[in-house]
């Protein structure tokens, strides 16, 4: 269960460190000089078709307990997570989304099968930030989980810390611009 992963991260102040990263970084321009503020040009889920020219703002908020999708693309993507999930499965996986919760609840034996998110950074999706099923559940107990995943109510998506795992993440705000790697 996502408990049970071990992650790794530090912060740098002051610059970048190359040693850190696979090279090259991709840069994505940043849209606002008060948040970490770019565009989301594509989604894709899982082998699924990769939306393309979506274009909307997405804001890099480590704060933010799960990933938060405008209403335009909620109700598809979660539909193509349980279509997904269940085709990998080989039984219906149900997501039940409960909006006070801002959740949707599955069965913690279920979580194997999400599907990966990949989201494309940048204004053609040129910097790809692929996101496993094990990074956007979490154990609630009694043997739910939920997929952290929410339904926003304007155009902005919102990244939570989980959009990290994996990367490397150098902002540049001086120079309006996001570098992004694998490490």
């Amino acid at each position: 269960f996502p408990n049970t992963i071990r992650t790794y991260g530090e912060l740098l102040l002051g610059g970048g460190d190359p040693s850190l990263y696979k090279a090259p970084l991709t840069y994505v321009p940043l849209t606002s000089q008060q948040e970490y503020l770019v565009t989301l040009g594509t989604l894709q889920v899982g082998t699924g078709p990769k939306s393309i020219g979506i274009n909307q703002p997405a804001l890099i908020d480590t704060g933010t307990q799960g990933l938060v999708i405008p209403p335009t693309h909620f109700d598809a993507t979660l539909k193509a997570i349980t279509d997904q999930a269940s085709a990998t499965a080989g039984f219906r996986v149900d997501c039940d989304y409960i909006p006070i919760l801002g959740a949707c609840v599955i069965n913690c034996h279920h979580i194997v099968y999400l599907p990966p998110i990949e989201l494309g950074l940048g204004p053609s999706g040129n910097a790809p930030v692929l996101l496993s099923g094990l990074y956007y559940s979490r154990d609630t107990g009694g043997g739910f989980c939920t997929v952290a995943i929410k339904k926003g109510s304007g155009s902005t998506w919102t990244l939570p810390h989980f959009i990290l795992v994996g990367k490397y993440f150098e902002f540049q705000p001086s120079q309006q611009r996001v570098g992004i790697a694998d490490l």
